[in-house]
């Protein structure tokens, strides 16, 4: 699939080169105005959306380069949807995510309520009991990515009860969320997410239509990579809805200013004092988005 600007290019009948060294480089003669160019010098990343003149150091963001081409700088590249993730997939399924985590064999399907959420969203979720790997009293999630299980998630199933055992118990315990957000697989239309703490947060969102929601497993795991990897996946706008805690307005304006690195537009949403979006009723999230979202 041909990125936009290449599009735009042949639109108007500009001339570009491939650079047959990188496939994300494509050259055109310099449109700045400063100066004659023979030899194309303006090379344009297919991959970062931006663009320098090697001969006269004009250059900036593929929003630039269609203003001064004339063009509509709000036109909505397909790009994020089309090349950079068949590329992403390419080059790093098998890197990162060849090898799958082993599913326990004793595996039974939860289908009952809980923490509010409703059993037929649980077992959409993959949701299951195990006596196996030390779960024996958890509710376990499988977490994937690009088709791969990374991870088991398990909640501690046993509520309103004091316990020494982990809320949360995560097998392998070393698994790295780093440059995962959960269910980002599931999500139909990737260009605008809600951008939750935990799984449950996540689950309560999805149970009531809200299906462009994913979960980022913690505020002290989103990063850069984080970061990129929405940018990679199409995301053009975010909806940061974190705990209205200390930490969660903290990690709000954290991730808003990533995410507008890699202009991604974002909006902050806390809940009402008092609630979690994991414990939110259907009104509540209503009344904080509207009926429809996705």
């Amino acid at each position: 699939m041909d990125h936009d600007i290449i599009k735009i290019l042949d639109k108007k009948g500009i001339e570009y080169e491939r650079n047959p060294n990188s496939p994300a480089e494509i050259k055109i003669k310099c449109i700045s105005g400063l100066h004659e160019d023979s030899n194309p010098s303006l090379s344009f990343n297919l991959d970062k959306n931006i663009f320098n003149c090697f001969s006269c150091g004009y250059g900036g963001n593929y929003k630039k380069l269609l203003k001064d081409l004339g063009e509509n700088t709000f036109i909505e590249f397909d790009t994020k949807q089309g090349y950079k993730i068949k590329k992403l997939k390419d080059k790093l399924i098998t890197k990162y995510y060849a090898s799958e985590v082993k599913m326990p064999t004793d595996m039974i399907n939860f289908r009952h309520d809980f923490k509010g959420v409703n059993g037929k969203v649980l077992q959409e979720f993959g949701a299951f009991v195990t006596k196996q790997h030390g779960l024996s009293d958890y509710i376990c999630f499988p977490v994937s990515q690009y088709g791969k299980t990374r991870f088991i998630e398990g909640r501690y199933k046993i509520l309103n009860i004091a316990s020494e055992s982990p809320k949360y118990l995560r097998k392998p315990a070393n698994a790295v969320v780093t440059d995962l957000v959960f269910p980002l697989d599931k999500v139909t239309n990737k260009s605008h997410l809600i951008l939750v703490e935990g799984l449950f947060d996540m689950l309560n969102l999805w149970q009531y239509g809200y299906k462009n929601t994913v979960c980022i497993f913690g505020t002290n795991n989103f990063d850069k990579p984080k970061a990129k990897l929405l940018d990679d996946n199409g995301v053009k706008k975010c909806t940061i809805f974190m705990d209205n805690d200390v930490s969660g307005l903290r990690a709000s304006k954290i991730i808003s200013s990533l995410l507008e690195a890699n202009d991604i537009e974002t909006h902050i949403v806390n809940p009402p004092d008092g609630k979690d979006p994991g414990d939110m009723t259907h009104l509540e999230l209503m009344s904080v988005f509207g009926e429809e979202y996705e």
